[in-house]
C-alpha cells in the first residue's frame, strides 16, 4: 500500500472541481514564494480571458472543452505557465500521462526549484512505472524542502517498490518523526511503522536465509568448464528404480522483456521444438512460459498426436514481454506437478538468469521442491545472467546445471537434462566410420 499523492491537492482550489488547480488570478496576483512562476503566470488580455474560461468549464466538469481552452491559450501565449500546469492537471485526470509529464517537464525547466512540481513530476513518473526517474524526482523534492515530510513518504514508497529497503527504511523512519501526531497523516505514519516492522523482521530473517543457502547447496562454487559451446555439471543422477509409476516434466520458458530483447527467446523455442518428439507419449509433460506471471502452454498431461501437433504452434507465437518473477514460474511449476501420481517429478528451468531474487524467497521455494522429491535442472542462455545462482538452484534442486555459450541453439543443452532424469533414452553416438 501506498497512499496516492496527487497535484490536484496542492495550489488553489476551485470550489466544486473535485480536484486543485491554479484558480483565475489577475496579473498582479501573488503566487507565494514562486517568483519564476509569477513571472510567467498572466498572459495576454485574450490569453487570459481563454484560461479563465477553461477554468470555468473545468469547474463544470466539462474537462475536454476546458482542455480546448487551455490549448488555444497556449497557442496565444506559449509562455502561459499556469495554463500549462492546468492543462497538465487535465491531460493526468484523462489519464494522458505522457503528455502531462511534458507540460509540467516545460514548466520545471523554467521554475526548477518549485517543489509542487517535481513532486507531481514524480507521481506521473510512478504512474507511468518509471520509478527510477520517480525517486529521482522525490529525491529533489526531500533536497529542495527536507521538512516536507510527504516528499519523503512518497520517495520511500518508490525505493520500496525499487528493492531499495533499506533506504526506504530509513525515509519512512524520518518521515514518522517529522509527521508526529498529524491527524491528515494518520494512515501513511501507521504504514510506515508496518512497513519497519516487516523490514525489521526480514533483515533477521534474511541473514539466517542466506546463510542456510550457503551452508546447505554450497553456493560457493568455480565456474564450470565450457566443453563444445557450452557449459555443463551434473549435480545428482537420480535412481530411476524411483520412478515405478512414471514421468512427470515440466519445462520452464523464461519469456521476459530481457530474454526477448536478446532473442534468446528464439533458442528456447527452437530446443524445445527440437526435443519434443523424442518425448515419449508415455511421459506427463507440461509447458509452461512465465514473466511477471506463469503463462499455461500446455497442461501437465500426457500429449495425444493432436496435442503435439498444435503445440509447436504455439510456441512459436511466444514472445518476450514483462518482468521476471522466477518464483511465480517454479511455484506454479510445482503445483502442477505436486497433483500428479508419477514416482518421478522434473522440472527444467530455461532462462537467461536474469532475475532479482532474495535468499529467503528462493530458499524457501527450493525447500518446497525438496519437501515433494521434485528435482529441477535449470540451463542459463548467455553468459550476462546470474549463473551462480542458477547453478546454485540446480543444486539445491537435485539436477544439472547447463550454460549455453553463444547464439545457436543446441539441443543437445534441453536433451541431456531428459536423459539424465531417465525421461528421454540415451543414445550412444556413433563415430563416424567406413561404409558398407
Amino acid at each position: 500500500m501506498n497512499l496516492p499523492t496527487s497535484f490536484f491537492r496542492r495550489y488553489f482550489l476551485l470550489a466544486g472541481v473535485g480536484g486543485l488547480m491554479l484558480g483565475s488570478i489577475s496579473c498582479s496576483a501573488s503566487l507565494a514564494k514562486r517568483d519564476s512562476f509569477r513571472d510567467h503566470c498572466c498572459g495576454t488580455a485574450e490569453a487570459s480571458k481563454l484560461y479563465n474560461e477553461g477554468n470555468e468549464k473545468s469547474k463544470a466538469g466539462d474537462r475536454q472543452k476546458a482542455i480546448e481552452l487551455y490549448q488555444e491559450a497556449l497557442r496565444l501565449e506559449p509562455s502561459y505557465l499556469c495554463a500549462k500546469v492546468n492543462l497538465g492537471l487535465l491531460f493526468w485526470k484523462e489519464k494522458r500521462y505522457p503528455e502531462a509529464l511534458t507540460l509540467l517537464q516545460e514548466v520545471s525547466q523554467i521554475d526548477p526549484k518549485d517543489v509542487l512540481i517535481h513532486d507531481n513530476l514524480g507521481d506521473i513518473h510512478k504512474e507511468l512505472g518509471e520509478l527510477v526517474q520517480a525517486e529521482a524526482e522525490y529525491q529533489k523534492v526531500v533536497a529542495l524542502d527536507p521538512s516536507r515530510h510527504r516528499g519523503l513518504y512518497d520517495l520511500a514508497g518508490v525505493q520500496r517498490d525499487l528493492k531499495k529497503y533499506p533506504e526506504a527504511a530509513g525515509n519512512y523512519e524520518t518521515y514518522i518523526k517529522l509527521a508526529g501526531s498529524s491527524a491528515k497523516d494518520e494512515k501513511r505514519v501507521a504504514y510506515a511503522h508496518s512497513y519497519l516492522a516487516w523490514y525489521l523482521k526480514r533483515e533477521a530473517g534474511k541473514r539466517d536465509a542466506d546463510a542456510s543457502l550457503r551452508a546447505l547447496y554450497s553456493a560457493e562454487s568455480a565456474s564450470p568448464s565450457q566443453q563444445g559451446g557450452y557449459v555443463r555439471t551434473v549435480q545428482t543422477a537420480r535412481d530411476n528404480r524411483q520412478c515405478a509409476n512414471g514421468h512427470a516434466l515440466v519445462i520452464l520458458l523464461d519469456k521476459s522483456r530481457s530474454v526477448g530483447a536478446d532473442s534468446l527467446i528464439e533458442q528456447e523455442k527452437s530446443m524445445t521444438l527440437a526435443v519434443l518428439p523424442k518425448i515419449p507419449s508415455s511421459v506427463t509433460l507440461g509447458i509452461t512460459a512465465f514473466d511477471s506471471t506463469p503463462f499455461l502452454l500446455t497442461r501437465l498431461a500426457r500429449l495425444d498426436e493432436e496435442q503435439r501437433k498444435i503445440l509447436p504452434e504455439r510456441l512459436k507465437k511466444l514472445f518476450g514481454v514483462g518482468k521476471t518473477n522466477v518464483i511465480a514460474g517454479l511455484t506454479f511449476a510445482r503445483t502442477q506437478l505436486e497433483k500428479d501420481p508419477a514416482g518421478c517429478k522434473s522440472v527444467v528451468l530455461v532462462s537467461d538468469g536474469k532475475f532479482s531474487v532474495e535468499g529467503e524467497e528462493i530458499k524457501k521455494e527450493l525447500d518446497n521442491y525438496r519437501a515433494k522429491n521434485i528435482h529441477l535442472s535449470t540451463i542459463m542462455l548467455g553468459s550476462e545472467g546470474d549463473w551462480p545462482l542458477m547453478k546454485l538452484m540446480s543444486t539445491a534442486g537435485q539436477g544439472s546445471f547447463t550454460q549455453l555459450a553463444g547464439k545457436a541453439t543446441d539441443e543437445r543443452v534441453l536433451l541431456a537434462p531428459l536423459t539424465e532424469m531417465g525421461i528421454v533414452p540415451a543414445v550412444k553416438e556413433q563415430k563416424p566410420g567406413k561404409g558398407k
